[in-house]
């Protein structure tokens, strides 16, 4: 059980060293974040193409 938490914990670590460079950046990541993105962009065609 402590391999695991301390797997995840790593994991996290990594995610969270990566927000404020996303966020920079504007992107998400295509590997963590694939609905979101596509939300994202599902909305931003469909409301863009009647705004």
């Amino acid at each position: 059980m402590k391999v695991l938490s301390e797997t995840a914990s790593n994991e996290d670590k990594v995610l969270c060293e990566q927000i404020p460079k996303n966020l920079t950046a504007g992107l998400l990541s295509p590997r963590h974040e694939p609905v979101v993105a596509w939300f994202q962009n599902s909305l931003r065609d469909n409301v863009g193409a009647r705004g």
